[in-house]
């Protein structure tokens, strides 16, 4: 859902790329805030990190993981596009 909001009438290019960086971090932000308050719940295992030693490096490697996967994700989006295959069909060699 956070792609296609971010993708809705996206032209194409360099804004692709940055709105699946954005989709992408911001789902995670979603996803840190979701498991931080389950942490803060104590809806931990006992095998599992610590809030204090989670919450040390958990804002920055959830933030990393979101900007990394929405640029994975745009990099699929222009390698499988429609468009690029329909331009390569039929061209000069």
């Amino acid at each position: 859902p956070m792609l296609d909001a971010a993708l809705w009438q996206t032209r194409g290019g360099k804004a692709i790329f940055l709105r699946c960086a954005l989709a992408g971090l911001i789902t995670n932000l979603a996803a840190f805030a979701i498991r931080g308050g389950g942490k803060m719940a104590g809806l931990d295992a006992i095998s599992m990190r610590r809030l204090t030693d989670w919450w040390s490096i958990a804002p920055l490697t959830y933030a990393v993981c979101g900007l990394l996967a929405g640029l994975a994700g745009a990099a699929l989006w222009f390698r499988w596009s429609p468009e690029k295959h329909v331009s390569n069909r039929g061209g000069s060699k």
